[in-house]
């Protein structure tokens, strides 16, 4: 158990110092290739997508057939590809 738990902490540790430092910081720059996912506009928009997986999830739960669960995953994924999408 001792064993598992330092070699957790020292993962992480590790992780923490070899990591740029720029993905510590959160704030928003809609320019910035990570810090643009703390704008209030993809915010939204990933609001958006979980609406989309969750309709999809109850969807395929309502009628489980196999092609149906094929399609709805693949066209939910490109819907979801295409509301987070940057480019106008």
């Amino acid at each position: 158990m001792l064993k598992a738990l330092l070699s957790f902490y020292g993962l992480l540790i590790l992780q923490l110092t070899w990591r740029p430092v720029w993905m510590d910081s959160q704030k928003p720059d809609k320019a910035h290739f990570h810090r643009r996912r703390f704008t209030e506009d993809y915010r939204r928009r990933r609001v958006i997508v979980e609406r989309v997986w969750l309709f999809t999830g109850l969807l395929l739960l309502g009628f489980p057939s196999p092609p149906l669960v094929v399609t709805g995953l693949i066209l939910a994924t490109f819907v979801s590809f295409s509301i987070l999408d940057e480019t106008e």
